[in-house]
């Protein structure tokens, strides 16, 4: 039981440096990233109110990695668009049998949010994630899709 409690430890502790340590190489600022700068590493990502405590907290995503699915000119308009603070949002895209849809906006005080959603085709559920430095996105949240059930008269 002991171990097992301390493997849970290091776990925890282990997902709250990656994000330190991600986070750490950004050009701008948020909220978010001040949450992330200012966590404790004895807490979770969800006590530290980092995520949603889902099962793509830690889950990378790099922009080169979504440019080859969305193109060249779709991930320069973001990043234009970024480094202008502008509000931006993508056509939806195909990303791995999935909708992809960059986006960002300014916030208070000269700070920038801009993340990216990995939908289920068609719907407004899926995966969501934020961007943590200039190259990398990183798991925020999941919006489950649920499916209707069918009655069937027999």
């Amino acid at each position: 039981m002991v171990a097992h409690f301390s493997v849970i430890i290091y776990t925890v502790r282990k997902e709250v440096l990656k994000y330190k340590k991600l986070a750490i190489r950004t050009s701008h600022t948020n909220a978010w990233l001040r949450q992330i700068a200012d966590a404790d590493p004895e807490k979770s990502l969800y006590k530290n109110h980092i995520t949603t405590g889902t099962t793509i907290d830690g889950k990378c995503i790099r922009l080169s990695t979504i440019e080859k699915y969305c193109g060249y000119m779709v991930m320069e308009c973001f990043r234009e668009a970024f480094k202008k603070k502008e509000k931006y949002s993508s056509c939806r895209f195909d990303f791995c049998g999935y909708d992809g849809t960059l986006w960002c906006e300014p916030r208070e005080d000269g700070d920038m949010a801009a993340g990216f959603m990995k939908e289920y085709r068609n719907t407004g559920n899926g995966y969501y994630y934020l961007l943590i430095n200039d190259n990398t996105m990183i798991g925020y949240d999941i919006d489950r899709l649920i499916f209707p059930i069918l009655c069937i008269k027999v």
